[in-house]
């Protein structure tokens, strides 16, 4: 289901946002991430709602995208046309160690599924491509040359095949539905390890517990 229009969607929009923020909060707190920066500058900041660092330094720059439209799923199609796509390489050639992120209450399966793909491969290409695209079906075919095609790369080109896949390597798309659970579950996580009520305190007055 779509959002309402105007100014409803985007109240809604930024409580998903926030909400997601508060989870990489939470994760920070327990020392699951090394940071969490919200409010990027500079070329940090084009295309990006928030920056997460592991624990082993790696950027992972992340985009919060509640909705596209009245879709149950998104398309590569749909994250070029909100400009996604360019700034999702933009970040990558910045830094060969850039990952970034795509969080949407709604899935994209068969995207998801090829990204994972190429972080399971054998680290070559050409096999991944032929194994892992080509020869699993139509389906898969289809969105990697989509996304070869918005990306102006030629798959059949050994250099930009390369590009693709490490593009892919560095792509994740997470599905953090907006549902009655998710928020159970960070009520949860915020009741083990900040003082006060979650859910009713002002966040000035959350405080991390203390560790025994």
């Amino acid at each position: 289901m779509a959002y309402e229009p105007a100014g409803m969607a985007e109240k809604l929009g930024n409580r998903y946002e926030g909400r997601w923020v508060a989870k990489q909060l939470l994760a920070l707190i327990n020392e699951g991430i090394k940071s969490v920066t919200v409010e990027l500058i500079g070329t940090n900041e084009q295309g990006v709602d928030l920056l997460v660092i592991s624990k082993d330094n790696i950027s992972q720059f992340q985009q919060c995208k509640a909705r596209f439209g009245s879709k149950e799923s998104f398309s590569v199609s749909d994250i070029d046309s909100y400009g996604i796509l360019n700034n999702m390489k933009d970040h990558f050639d910045r830094d060969p160690k850039n990952e970034f992120a795509i969080v949407s209450a709604i899935p994209s399966r068969t995207f998801a599924d090829i990204c994972e793909s190429a972080r399971n491969s054998n680290d070559i290409p050409s096999d991944f491509y032929q194994h892992q695209i080509y020869e699993i079906g139509k389906a898969r075919r289809d969105i990697f040359n989509n996304y070869c095609k918005y990306l102006k790369l030629n798959h059949k080109d050994e250099h930009d095949l390369i590009l693709a896949f490490d593009y892919l390597k560095r792509t994740y798309i997470i599905h953090y539905p907006e549902d009655q659970n998710t928020w159970s579950d960070l009520l949860y996580k915020a009741n083990i390890l900040l003082t006060g009520d979650p859910e009713w305190t002002s966040p000035q007055i959350l405080t991390p517990k203390k560790r025994q």
